[in-house]
């Protein structure tokens, strides 16, 4: 049986670390746990988008990752 803990929506927002800026991804304390109990994070939190749940992995947003990946390409040119 679920308790309303568990079920309970958690809002994670904590700064990009290429940006700087806040972002914010949306979970359950369920889901949460089982990634930090070791599950795979696509498995234990399925209806994230990749990006949401990269993210929460690397603290990269996706505008993080725009800037890292368009600064890797300009240093290959």
């Amino acid at each position: 049986m679920k308790t309303q803990e568990q079920n309970q929506v958690l809002r994670i927002t904590r700064p990009c670390r290429i940006t700087g800026k806040n972002y914010t991804v949306f979970t359950t304390q369920e889901q949460y746990d089982r990634w930090q109990g070791g599950e795979y994070i696509q498995v234990a939190m399925p209806e994230l988008s990749s990006e949401d749940r990269e993210f929460l992995i690397s603290g990269m947003s996706p505008d993080g990752w725009d800037i890292a990946m368009n600064n890797h390409l300009e240093g290959d040119a």
